[in-house]
């Protein structure tokens, strides 16, 4: 499209093209990592990378930071979602991220955006259903533990978790967003 206008003396062209695309988004479901009483579970997400690395790297971030077991979802092809139950302070968090070979844009989206949670998605994204496929377990149990992610885990998944010193928190926040 072109426009021609007349100002004064002046005359001022614009020039434009207006296209459009459908896109088929859809909405993921996921829960949050940010505890009621304002500390963080320990959620972490490997993209394009093997497991045997993975269950490495969760073991040094174990003895590291002294954090217990690990569930580990496997998302897509080579892809991981991790949980850990372990409520710790924002600032260690950053840290344990800081200290793995996580998806970065995964990890930057919450910062840049002003909510400071991160969401592990549990509902399927190309029709690739999300299933537990390992526990890395460790000997720590130094942090307490969530009770409403480990329940809400266990249910969407099926599965008993062993757990210890688990809070008496009741609620969780549940997240999500478009792809």
């Amino acid at each position: 499209m072109r426009y021609e206008f007349k100002w004064g003396k002046r005359i001022i062209n614009l020039a434009f093209d207006i296209s459009s695309k459908r896109y088929d988004m859809r909405y993921m479901r996921g829960i949050t990592n940010r505890t009621k009483d304002g500390l963080y579970c320990v959620f972490l997400e490997y993209d394009n990378i093997i497991l045997p690395y993975v269950e490495d790297e969760l073991k040094r971030l174990q003895a590291q930071f002294e954090l217990s077991a690990f569930l580990v979802v496997k998302s897509s092809k080579n892809s991981y979602h991790c949980y850990c139950f372990d409520k710790v302070p924002y600032k260690l968090y950053r840290e344990i991220q800081d200290n793995a070979t996580i998806d970065k844009k995964w990890v930057s989206f919450p910062i840049n955006h002003g909510t400071h949670n991160w969401v592990l998605r549990y509902t399927p994204k190309k029709n690739n259903r999300i299933k537990p496929i390992r526990i890395v377990y460790s000997e720590h149990s130094k942090y307490q533990q969530s009770r409403p992610h480990l329940l809400l885990v266990e249910k969407i998944f099926n599965i008993s978790l062993k757990s210890h010193n688990l809070d008496t928190e009741s609620n969780l926040y549940i997240g999500g967003y478009y792809i």
